[in-house]
């Protein structure tokens, strides 16, 4: 038998554990000019490369893209990066 007071500490609980989980990792928010899915972005028109995207994501696609250069280590935070 538990009470409303008991429930309500359990699931406060649970609820602290569960973000424990995500501590410490970045949250990615696919950026709005972009299309995201778990292993590709398409962005169009974007001029930045998203900063911080998932470690799974192994495509990415700039359409009309307004890059003056493409500087060295550009794509380093994207280890599984395979299509460009």
């Amino acid at each position: 038998y538990f009470n409303m007071r008991t429930v309500a500490i359990i699931s406060a609980l649970v609820l602290c554990l569960a973000s424990l989980g995500n501590a410490g990792k970045k949250v990615f928010k696919c950026p709005s000019s972009c299309s995201c899915s778990k292993e590709s972005i398409i962005c169009v028109g974007s001029s930045y490369i998203p900063r911080f995207i998932p470690n799974d994501v192994s495509s990415l696609s700039i359409v009309n893209g307004t890059f003056s250069e493409i500087k060295e280590a550009m794509f380093s935070h994207m280890p599984s990066l395979q299509l460009l």
